[in-house]
């Protein structure tokens, strides 16, 4: 089964014009670091969607990651 993501982000305006600025300050040059967190289900995977998306309509490059828990620890 697909993730279900709501069409609209809902209630996070201030946060996202939070990170659309950094992102554009990244496009500038300027250097710095943008976390998201929070508690299961408010928003964090809708949010990061916004900026991928603005980021990919600025022709930026967007890279991915994850962390696994691993008895050695991966770079």
């Amino acid at each position: 089964m697909r993730g279900l993501l709501c069409r609209e982000l809902i209630g996070r305006d201030q946060v996202l014009d939070a990170a659309l600025t950094a992102l554009a300050a990244a496009e500038r040059g300027a250097g710095g670091v943008v976390f998201v967190s929070g508690e299961a289900g408010v928003g964090k995977s809708r949010l990061v969607g916004e900026m991928v998306a603005a980021a990919r309509e600025s022709s930026m490059p967007v890279l991915f990651g994850r962390a696994v828990q691993a008895d050695v620890p991966v770079p």
